[in-house]
């Protein structure tokens, strides 16, 4: 099988040892640069992103639906990302709703998801291997198993090796990593354009859509622009990108053009968790 060019967001493989061996299997492109790669954020900016990422999360359990679900369109996709977002808080409660309404998605074969399986099916395991409950070892297992099955070509699943489509949407692309190591203090200004944007009411902070602001890689070099103002729709690699510099699996794309305030909330909050 060839190897896949996937990137990750912060919330995705963030479960230790058999995500790292997973990734050795695959061609991994780091989302978090090193302290030397663009700079650390001021501390008082740090503290003010931390703030704003439990503003905005505590926004999306607001609208935590009953079963445990997130998202109104793509609920997998969107459950996957943010239950995994409030497992690394520690936000108890909210997270293993979500994960009461993901065990009951899991088909026979111990997958997840029809598109864009791979990295819903990778997210899963990853997510459940990361909470190490002993009464959701089976899943987590059968998950791990489809995974590897799918890695060495065995299952159904397998993209056409000239479907460059296919290829890039089994990831969320975050434009960050073309990001040259020289653009010192893109961090901060990332960060302070979209903490401008939080809008925050009762100790809740969400985004809308039309106020997220825009980045586009030029050169290496990093540049932040107001809602709308560059109508970028490429990275360099040739993937479409949304508000704040985020691609989209195909089975979010293809319902939800333009974002949702939802679902800008939901990568603004990917975002922050990189810087």
């Amino acid at each position: 099988m060839k190897k896949l060019m996937l990137f990750v967001g912060a919330a995705f493989f963030a479960a230790g040892a058999w995500a790292q061996e997973v990734t050795t299997t695959i061609e991994y492109g780091r989302l978090r640069p090193g302290p030397d790669e663009g700079g650390m954020l001021p501390e008082s900016v740090r503290n003010e992103v931390e703030v704003a990422i439990e503003r905005g999360l505590a926004s999306l359990v607001g609208v935590q639906a009953k079963d445990g679900s997130f998202g109104a369109t793509n609920k997998l996709f969107y459950t996957l990302v943010v239950g995994s977002m409030l497992e690394q808080r520690k936000m108890r409660e909210p997270a293993d709703n979500a994960v009461r309404w993901l065990l009951k998605q899991q088909a026979a074969d111990g997958g997840f998801g029809v598109r864009d399986r791979f990295i819903c099916t990778a997210t899963a395991a990853a997510w459940l291997n990361m909470r190490a409950n002993e009464n959701e070892t089976e899943a987590m297992e059968r998950a791990k198993k489809w995974v590897e099955k799918y890695l060495v070509g065995e299952t159904e699943e397998q993209d056409d090796d000239d479907d460059e489509e296919g290829e890039f949407a089994l990831g969320v692309v975050d434009a960050l990593v073309l990001v040259d190591k020289t653009d010192v203090g893109w961090r901060e200004k990332l960060a302070k354009k979209l903490l401008a944007a939080q809008v925050v009411k009762g100790g809740r902070g969400g985004w809308r859509a039309r106020d997220v602001p825009e980045i586009k890689i030029e050169k290496g070099m990093l540049v932040v622009g107001n809602p709308g103002e560059m109508n970028v729709d490429k990275t360099e690699n040739g993937t479409s990108v949304a508000p704040a510099g985020f691609a989209l699996p195909r089975a979010v794309k293809d319902a939800s053009s333009p974002l949702s305030d939802f679902e800008a909330t939901v990568f603004v909050l990917l975002q922050l968790l990189d810087l």
